[in-house]
């Protein structure tokens, strides 16, 4: 409990203003609601997959943003064992004749440190995505299973404008279906700021 204490005096004392900034110091991007869309590359053991992913983000506190995201994954079953997904359930497939699909429902905590590069701005951050998924194994028969998702994302981001930025990030992702599959993650992908 002291630690929790301790994270939220931290983010009191070093946030100049919660949700706007105070009056004459610099505004920077996460003061602002902002879009995220990326395709997302998660890798682990049982394969690589690709999917679309979009993401928005209200500031709640100067550098602390909350939000909310929906992934979507797809990959084909020859890098997959299907036991990994469906768990105790018994199903004989051909390794190419299946698709795995994952879609995911995220709540994302993010902190940023502000950056100036030039005239542009910029800012590390760091994610903490977690939420409701749902595994979908399509071959002879379609099984689906829900789970849950966790995710460590630091990252970087730079805006050309007010409006405009793209962000690279790289982090660990672990997706629960019954057993658990560790995975990394890496997107590249665009921002538009409200």
């Amino acid at each position: 409990m002291r630690i929790i204490a301790c994270v939220f005096a931290f983010m009191f004392l070093t946030c100049p203003a919660f949700s706007e900034p105070r009056m004459g110091s610099p505004v920077y991007p996460s003061d602002f609601v902002q879009l995220h869309v990326k395709p997302l590359l998660i890798f682990s053991g049982t394969g690589t997959s690709i999917g679309p992913s979009v993401a928005l983000e209200f500031p709640v506190a100067r550098y602390i943003s909350l939000g909310g995201a929906i992934n979507a994954s797809f990959l084909s079953l020859p890098f997959l064992s299907s036991q990994v997904i469906v768990g105790n359930g018994n199903i004989n497939i051909s390794p190419s004749s299946a698709t795995l699909t994952t879609l995911d429902f995220n709540v994302i905590a993010k902190a940023s440190y502000p950056l100036k590069i030039g005239h542009y701005d910029a800012s590390l951050y760091g994610a903490l995505p977690l939420g409701f998924s749902l595994a979908i194994l399509s071959a002879e028969r379609t099984v689906a299973r829900p789970g849950f998702n966790f995710a460590l994302v630091p990252g970087f981001e730079f805006f050309f404008d007010d409006s405009w930025g793209i962000f690279c990030e790289l982090g660990f992702n672990l997706h629960v279906f019954g057993s658990a599959i560790p995975a990394g993650q890496f997107a590249v992908g665009g921002t538009y700021i409200f």
